[in-house]
């Protein structure tokens, strides 16, 4: 399983984590709030039930033990999601395919 080496907040709006192999992975808050894995998140029915701001922003982020973090949105004030270091990983690939633009740089082989 792969850490991370640093992980950082730009403007609210990006969340940038350099991982232990060198990649760099920037995912958004809109993106980032619209995964949330939380109970209440995840269970929301009809799955449209869930309203997602898409100009969300992260307003704080804690360590939560040595494998995730826990990020506070707004305007929603949603702050329950724990999101482990696996699904961060997999959410980067995820954006990298879709966002060419935003892609993943490459820095490094692990």
């Amino acid at each position: 399983m792969h850490e991370p080496h640093r992980i950082e907040l730009e403007g609210g709006t990006t969340l940038v984590i350099t991982w232990d192999d060198g990649r760099v992975d920037r995912l958004s808050s809109a993106s980032l709030r619209s995964a949330c894995p939380c109970a209440t998140c995840r269970n929301a029915a009809p799955p449209t039930a869930l309203s997602i701001v898409p100009d969300s922003t992260i307003n704080d982020m804690s360590m939560v033990g040595a494998y995730a973090i826990n990020l506070v949105f707004s305007p929603d004030g949603h702050a329950t999601g724990i999101f482990p270091f696996p699904l961060l990983r997999m959410l980067g690939e995820d954006s990298s395919h879709k966002h060419p633009s935003g892609r993943n740089e490459e820095q490094g082989s692990g």
